[in-house]
């Protein structure tokens, strides 16, 4: 997700919105998206979030996981 939105930043498009939209593809749901600066010059910061199903006991009932990109 991450590298698709720094790519759509680039290209002057929407970076949370490919992010959002690669992790549908991956089946997750995007928890935070956070972009600085812009254009060729941008780093984006993506966090990512899924349920476990089935439960388990002890184990966590969400999974978040965050990535990095930027341009370069």
């Amino acid at each position: 997700s991450a590298l698709s939105a720094v790519s759509a930043a680039v290209a002057g498009d929407d970076p949370c919105r490919a992010a959002a939209e690669t992790a549908r593809h991956n089946e997750v749901t995007v928890a935070a998206c956070l972009v600085r600066g812009e254009g060729r010059q941008v780093v984006v910061e993506v966090t990512v979030s899924e349920g476990v199903t089935p439960r388990l006991a002890g184990a966590p009932a969400l999974i978040r996981r965050t990535a990095t990109a930027a341009s370069s």
